[in-house]
């Protein structure tokens, strides 16, 4: 996969504006492409939908968690 200015500016605007970097995130962010290419039978590339859906991924909302087991269990 190649890694274009553009994926890596998105990335980063993205990143920095809810979390810190961390070392992990590149790797994680390629995995997360990899294996959505896989499921649609696509070949892997970064572009900027697949990113974002990687994203996506990398962290969830503890709120929005507690929030679902409060409507869950009420």
């Amino acid at each position: 996969m190649v890694l274009t200015d553009d994926i890596f500016e998105f990335v980063v605007d993205n990143l920095t504006r809810r979390f810190d970097l961390a070392y992990y995130q590149p790797g994680f962010i390629c995995e997360q492409v990899v294996e959505a290419c896989k499921a649609f039978n696509l070949r892997p590339e970064l572009r900027q939908e697949m990113v974002a859906e990687a994203l996506t991924n990398l962290y969830f909302d503890l709120q929005d968690s507690e929030d679902s087991k409060r409507i869950r269990f009420e």
